[in-house]
């Protein structure tokens, strides 16, 4: 909670407490693994046909007042913390509030970031000068210093007042405020409304070595495991890292699962999903036999995961989302060998471009992520959580010991990371 609190310092831009995120831990004591789900939720006032595009316009990428949904980062971290931590709140963010206070060095990196938004945030907020990576109207150079005095003031709230600052007091007044400055959008309600899902991992292997992702509504963590079980059917390893071969076996396989996370993946309170199916080896053998040694896929084959799935049923999910780069992921290992992941984003950078003026952040755009279509069963509707590739994953290796912590940004390249990541360790030895 500590790093994740000081990366909304310095890294506000692509996570914070205006964002939300998923975290997979393991317990070292009892080997349990859990999900932490605290991505962001549709406000009460949604409805399916809101984003939908008129007759014969392209749907649009959403941005701005509209595209703002509750924000679940800060009930992910205040959890985790309440549960297992053994400090307080004050004292994980106390490193994050002298950073904020006394300030940092940006880089040319995060100069880059800021100019590149600066339309949308200039777009998004009346008075540039309230927002600190802005100096007289104008992105910070690389080798300024940025404080964010507001931001620290609001980690000191939380830390005296708790959550529920955030989650219906001052804090989401301003929250409201800001997203209903252009007409109401959000209530107060909605912030109280939020709620936090503890969910078990999805659970399958590689070459021996156990594999623990998130399940929905990470639309990121299933097709991981698909891929990888798809990809054990080959010889990565002989082939080598970057073969070509290795590398057409690898694009080909990622045709497989992104057809079948836009088919099947969505909110599991809204939809049935066939997690089993997709994530069996039978299906993946199938997935597999369909890839030619010398032939590029066009028209990929619609398989039915629910055919190796218990309970048979039958659902679709159309799901078109337009993630960025702009995601944050963290592991952490403390010397009782517990272990964290924890992947947290604001959907692009800056997010909505909407900033909280008087506490020093910005505010997702992750409405955006709902299908278009009112027809989709993740077109956006009260309460329902949006989708995101955000994937932390853990692996243990064939004695059940912890191997490997990993997690990406990247947006829907997130799945290809994580697997290649683990094709570099497991097949190549790196």
């Amino acid at each position: 909670v500590a790093t994740a609190l000081a990366l909304g310092v310095v890294e506000g831009n692509a996570s914070s407490i205006g964002g939300s995120g998923f975290a997979i831990i393991r317990f070292a004591k009892t080997g349990e693994i859990i999900v932490l789900d605290y991505q962001s939720s549709a406000h009460a006032a949604a409805t399916p046909a809101m984003f939908e595009p008129a007759p014969g316009e392209k749907a649009k990428t959403l941005l701005g007042h509209r595209s703002v949904a509750v924000p679940g980062w800060l009930m992910g971290m205040t959890e985790l913390l309440d549960r297992y931590g053994n400090l307080t709140f004050a004292e994980v963010a106390a490193p994050a509030i002298r950073l904020a206070e006394e300030g940092f060095i940006v880089d040319a990196s995060q100069e880059s970031i800021y100019l590149e938004n600066y339309e949308k945030v200039a777009k998004y907020n009346k008075d540039l000068s309230a927002i600190p990576f802005y100096i007289d109207e104008m992105p910070m150079k690389a080798g300024s210093k940025l404080k964010q005095p507001a931001l620290a003031k609001t980690y000191r709230l939380i830390a005296k007042k708790g959550r529920e600052v955030f989650y219906g007091g001052e804090i989401g007044e301003a929250i409201v405020k800001a997203v209903n400055a252009n007409g109401p959008i959000f209530t107060v309600q909605d912030l109280k409304d939020y709620k936090l899902f503890e969910r078990k991992p999805v659970q399958s292997s590689y070459r021996g070595y156990k594999v623990y992702a998130v399940p929905p509504a990470s639309s990121g963590g299933m097709p991981t495991v698909q891929l990888l079980n798809i990809l054990e059917n080959f010889p990565i390893g002989e082939w080598g890292p970057n073969h070509p071969k290795t590398l057409h076996y690898v694009a080909e396989a990622i045709k497989f699962i992104l057809l079948d996370r836009e088919r099947f993946i969505g909110d599991p309170a809204f939809v049935k999903i066939p997690i089993e199916g997709i994530s069996s080896k039978e299906y993946a053998k199938l997935l597999a036999s369909k890839i030619q040694p010398y032939g590029v896929i066009s028209t990929i084959p619609a398989e039915d995961p629910w055919l190796f799935q218990e309970k048979a049923s039958s659902t679709k999910a159309a799901l078109l989302s337009n993630e960025h780069v702009s995601t944050s992921t963290l592991s952490v290992v403390d010397k009782e060998g517990n272990i964290v992941t924890s992947t947290n984003s604001l959907s692009y950078f800056f997010g909505s471009g909407v900033f909280v003026p008087e506490y020093g952040f910005f505010l997702n755009n992750t409405m955006d992520n709902f299908a278009k279509s009112a027809k989709s069963v993740n077109a956006p509707e009260p309460g329902k959580r949006t989708l995101s590739t955000m994937s932390p994953m853990l692996i243990m290796d064939p004695q059940g010991r912890p191997f490997m912590s990993l997690g990406s940004a990247g947006g829907v390249r997130i799945m290809s990371a994580i697997a290649q990541i683990t094709m570099n360790v497991i097949d190549h030895g790196m």
